[in-house]
């Protein structure tokens, strides 16, 4: 797993080098490795010479054997930059997927529509970063992959897309494979179901908890104790939100809005009371 820092949107999706590096890769690149090598195979069985033979020989199979290694260390180290990307520059580092050989040519298909995926994300194109990610689980052959599965739920509710979202969501409960950020997705879109509102809140308690008291998950778990009627809690969670909550993060944006809104009965009223006190 990566060691790098969680994005402060948390828009993050982690998959293993492992898992990515078994794709498919492009037909180009293969062609060229394979050319590659075997002509350093042909060159070495037609040498008269035994060193110079052999020396070609172990190149040839060398370099069969190691350039997809190679490639996928090259392109590893370099994910920071899509990982990090935002609004602003997402679009460049999309072109540059197909731009730069390495990787048109080189890289494995299931990391390159993971790179899209978290750049569609930083852009806040939920829908066609959920595309992506579908095609991600698909190339692996891995449709419930649980951290596929719920960066394709994030997705959605970025998207707007509640009822979507809720279906992976409700799949991964049933497997027992909620991680805090699901937990925080779950809640939010139950914040919005008559009859769950107390599952809401452990959900969205729990991921509190889990996420180190994440803005979003503050600003969201406000909302709910609010509509609990514990305004006192509440408003000690939307001022922690309000305070943490990075710059362009719409979901943290959103439910510290709603907050505020469930909030605005109980700040009159404290309001009055400092008054006639």
């Amino acid at each position: 797993m990566s060691t790098l820092v969680r994005r402060a949107d948390l828009l993050d999706v982690e998959l293993p080098k492992a898992v990515w590096s078994r794709s498919g890769r492009p037909t180009l690149g293969r062609i060229s490795r394979t050319l590659f090598a075997s002509t350093l195979v042909l060159l070495g069985l037609a040498m008269p010479w035994p060193a110079v033979s052999f020396g070609l020989l172990i190149a040839g199979v060398a370099g069969f054997v190691l350039i997809p290694v190679i490639t996928d260390l090259i392109i590893e180290r370099g994910e920071g930059a899509f990982r990090r990307a935002t609004a602003a520059d997402a679009d460049a580092k999309l072109a540059s997927l197909d731009q730069r050989v390495l990787i048109s040519a080189f890289a494995p298909d299931a990391w390159v529509t993971l790179q899209r995926a978290r750049l569609q994300l930083a852009k806040g194109d939920g829908r066609a970063a959920a595309q992506a990610l579908a095609d991600t689980a698909r190339i692996i052959g891995q449709p419930d992959h649980p951290e596929l599965v719920a960066a394709q739920a994030r997705a959605l509710l970025l998207a707007g897309d509640r009822a979507g979202a809720r279906t992976h969501l409700s799949a991964l409960a049933e497997r027992g494979e909620l991680s805090p950020r699901a937990r925080l997705d779950l809640g939010v879109i139950m914040l919005g179901e008559a009859g769950n509102a107390e599952a809401a809140r452990e959900h969205l308690q729990a991921a509190y908890d889990g996420l180190d008291g994440h803005p979003q998950a503050a600003a969201a778990l406000a909302v709910a104790l609010a509509r609990a009627d514990q305004s006192e809690r509440a408003m000690e969670l939307l001022a922690e939100a309000e305070a943490k909550a990075a710059d362009g993060d719409e979901l943290a944006a959103d439910s510290i809005k709603k907050a505020r809104k469930a909030l605005r009965p109980a700040r009159e009223a404290a309001k009055k009371k400092r008054r006639k006190g």
